[in-house]
């Protein structure tokens, strides 16, 4: 993944994990994504269980019942992030907007805590799904 003010984009080669998933909504490549109940992916967001966790990015962007590669372990240019992203952080899935990852972990009671990748240059996240972990309700 390459970083340009604060958006991955998705480098096509050498993923490690592939998947093709039926998007459930209009998405951008880079998108982090969860899967619903009806087998299709949709916009990760770490304010709500209900919207996690992030099981991969995708890798093309499209319209709702489309489909794309998803990604679980590789090196992804274009992921979806707000703001600058900084080599060697860790990234987690944003809390603020679906879809999008940040290198602040979500702290509000219950929001969801899942990191999945670290910057491996200002450009290029390395993709490493973890385990999420719900932050106690207040």
């Amino acid at each position: 993944i390459t970083a340009t003010d604060g958006e991955l984009s998705v480098v096509t080669t050498g993923f490690a994990t592939q998947y093709v998933a039926t998007l459930g909504e209009t998405m951008s490549a880079g998108t982090a994504v969860y899967m619903k109940s009806d087998g299709k992916v949709w916009k990760a967001k770490a304010d709500a269980v209900a919207t996690m966790p992030c099981c991969g990015f995708i890798t093309t962007g499209g319209d709702a019942d489309g489909t794309s590669a998803l990604v679980q372990t590789a090196v992804m240019a274009s992921v979806l992030g707000g703001g600058a992203l900084t080599v060697g952080g860790k990234c987690f899935v944003s809390a603020a907007t679906a879809g999008q990852i940040t290198q602040t972990a979500p702290s509000g009671a219950s929001n969801v805590i899942q990191p999945v990748g670290i910057m491996a240059t200002a450009a290029n996240l390395l993709v490493n799904i973890g385990e999420a972990v719900v932050r106690p309700a207040a």
